[in-house]
């Protein structure tokens, strides 16, 4: 099997530590928002950030932020780094997802291509019955592949869409990094063998990559084939007793319009 898509192993991991320890969305929100917006990684006490809400109408500020942060939980669930690249526009994936508090079911689609290589992303996370869509406009990636986000556009359950402010601090701030491509020499070391795997999309035959989760422990396994945008048709983080795991429900292409009013 030729190489896929590379999994890249740097950000991945980081993503999945990030929401490991995270109980519920409002967690995930909490330390998303202080990794994405606010650039910092230890605790929001300490960056004198506002808390996140917990009852009553929060400010607008508070809004702005929960929503980009929990853009980016969503964006990067399930502890790999989505590669965008791979994706072609109106592709979209869905998976099933258990032992992850911030949701059992999530979804992308690459909606739009722009000729400048601007790209509309959706994003959809279902939780205890609620579903919570974000579609996103990030400008043309960098000379190093980073990408800024432009717009955001987001509907909470039982809300209309509405806009998100984004401020050219939070665009320069809020920055989507590229990923650090596996070399082949580390894909192989990583990859523990072939495996055909049934989920709800149907039967793969992956390369099942393997490895220790850095500074949370346990072992992460990625199940990933070239038929499939972004190429995970399966990740697996167990660490004793807890496992999360997501399982790709359905893939294909299609989706080109915006559910928001977007464009």
């Amino acid at each position: 099997m030729a190489l896929p898509l590379p999994i890249r192993a740097a950000a991945a991991l980081s993503a999945a530590a990030l929401l490991s320890a995270c109980a519920t969305v409002h967690d995930a929100v909490d330390s998303a928002t202080d990794a994405a917006v606010y650039g910092l990684t230890g605790p929001r006490a300490q960056a004198g950030a506002a808390p996140a809400p917990s009852g009553g109408t929060p400010p607008p500020m508070a809004i702005h932020s929960y929503s980009m942060a929990l853009f980016q939980a969503m964006f990067y669930q399930g502890g790999y780094n989505l590669a965008t690249e791979d994706f072609e526009p109106g592709e979209y994936v869905h998976w099933t997802a258990s032992g992850m508090g911030a949701g059992d079911w999530f979804k992308k689609a690459l909606l739009k291509r722009r000729d400048d290589g601007a790209e509309w992303w959706r994003l959809e996370s279902h939780n205890d019955g609620d579903t919570i869509t974000m579609e996103a406009l990030f400008a043309p990636a960098d000379d190093a592949g980073n990408r800024r986000v432009l717009r955001l556009r987001v509907r909470y359950p039982d809300e209309e869409p509405q806009e998100v402010p984004i401020t050219e601090e939070d665009s320069r701030r809020w920055v989507l990094h590229s990923q650090r491509t596996l070399t082949a020499e580390s894909y192989k070391g990583l990859k523990v063998g072939v495996s055909d795997i049934t989920v709800p999309a149907g039967t793969f035959t992956t390369d099942h990559l393997r490895t220790s989760h850095p500074g949370q422990g346990g072992t992460v396994h990625w199940y990933v084939s070239d038929r499939v945008p972004g190429g995970v048709v399966k990740f697996r983080w167990q660490l004793e007793d807890d496992e999360q795991v997501m399982t790709l429900k359905d893939f294909g292409s299609g989706a080109t319009t915006s559910e928001l009013g977007a464009f």
